[in-house]
């Protein structure tokens, strides 16, 4: 296959199809991706990339160059070894063309502008990079909703239209099927774990599929927390069918503080009839930046002995803050290696707060339990006490 003999190809759906036909002669060929899909978010509105889309068309063209879209918004050219003009000049021309972006600074740094392939030496790496965006699922055309309904991919860039967008199809999807449970178990070291909790959660991930955003939620600490303080409205609306389940026992359920101070929260605790324990876990980053709604929470959910748990504590966290002095009940600490370079921190805190108000979370291994053992920790959360009961290590 030859370049200068390709029909015109649709460059927004047919990139893999090219790349079928071009890898008999990759040797023949260059590629460059471009990064576009990095530009700030004014340069990332979809009016922008299509003129990035036009300028580089316009550009390579000449040199039988073949320029198409990838549906992350990156570009990609596919080019000629004995092209007339030069790769670099091409690339020089097109970044005049577009507006100034920190990017073009990156040049062809890893993560810069572009990437330059030697298709004939580096097939297999630009072959790879263009599956993990045209595969990924993220990036589907068309997302099917919990609901069976279709919405259109989110690729505008985070602004408030994708803003209203997202609100509103949170509002009406039913999120029960991105509900997860992980147990928190009790154990020691001697006797077998026991189960004595379930933290309920909404997966992230799933979420991020399903809306089809391509700017990663757990990446964009504001986004997420947007779009948290939207699913709490949900999470609050269907904790009484979760209150009634006999299967589910003490049950752990993420919040935000400014979602405890709303109508939708005080209905529910009005109604709530202290059916089953009952905790709501929120984020440290969350109480530094409200803490005296942490007070009034705190005092309002001790009405109907409801506790607060303050999670993903970190080393940082744990050397400037004295948990102590935070009014709430139960502390999830997360596992780290730079936690357990704290151990005598943690032993400490351990001894004057006691254990049944700590619980190490995000333990993965035996290891991790192991060592949390060590410093005096009695509940844990994580994958770690899973693999160890399907083992049958614990007598």
């Amino acid at each position: 296959m030859t370049i200068e003999n390709e029909p015109t190809v649709d460059p927004s759906t047919e990139i893999l199809t090219a790349l079928d036909q071009i890898k008999p002669t990759a040797s023949s060929f260059k590629a460059i991706i471009f990064n576009t899909s990095k530009f700030t978010v004014f340069n990332r509105e979809p009016k922008r990339i299509d003129f990035a889309l036009e300028e580089a068309i316009r550009i390579f063209t000449p040199i039988k160059g073949l320029v198409f879209k990838l549906k992350n918004h990156n570009l990609v050219c596919i080019i000629q070894r004995n092209a007339a003009i030069s790769i670099d000049r091409c690339i020089s021309q097109l970044k005049r063309t577009l507006p100034p972006d920190p990017i073009f600074n990156e040049g062809h740094k890893k993560d810069g502008f572009y990437m330059v392939f030697d298709l004939g030496t580096h097939w297999e790496s630009f072959a790879e990079a263009v599956h993990d965006i045209e595969d990924n699922p993220i990036y589907s055309s068309v997302t099917t909703q919990p609901d069976g309904t279709t919405k259109q991919l989110i690729t505008d860039g985070i602004n408030l239209d994708t803003l209203a967008n997202l609100e509103k199809t949170l509002n009406n999807s039913n999120l029960l099927s991105y509900l997860r449970r992980q147990p928190i178990y009790w154990y020691d070291g001697k006797d077998k774990p026991r189960k004595i909790a379930s933290h309920l959660f909404l997966s992230v991930q799933a979420l991020q599929e399903s809306l089809a955003i391509s700017d990663p939620i757990m990446a964009n600490t504001w986004l997420f927390k947007h779009i948290t303080t939207l699913l709490d409205k949900q999470t609050i609306t269907f904790l009484p069918q979760l209150l009634s389940h006999n299967s589910i026992e003490n049950i752990h359920a993420n919040i935000n503080l400014r979602s405890i101070i709303t109508p939708a929260f005080h209905k529910f605790f009005h109604n709530y009839q202290k059916d089953k324990p009952l905790s709501f876990c929120i984020d440290i980053v969350d109480y530094m930046a409200h803490p005296d709604v942490l007070e009034f929470a705190h005092n309002l959910l001790e009405q109907k002995s409801c506790r607060i748990i303050i999670s993903s504590i970190n080393a940082s966290h744990l050397a400037v803050m004295a948990l102590d002095k935070i009014p709430a009940n139960v502390f999830k600490i997360n596992w780290s290696p730079a936690i357990m370079e704290r151990k005598e921190d943690l032993k400490a805190l351990i001894n004057k707060i006691g254990a049944y108000r700590l619980i190490l979370h995000r333990c993965e291994t035996e290891q991790d339990i192991q060592a949390g053992l060590d410093c005096g920790f009695e509940q844990f959360q994580g994958f770690g006490i899973d693999k160890m009961l399907k083992k049958d290590t614990i007598e």
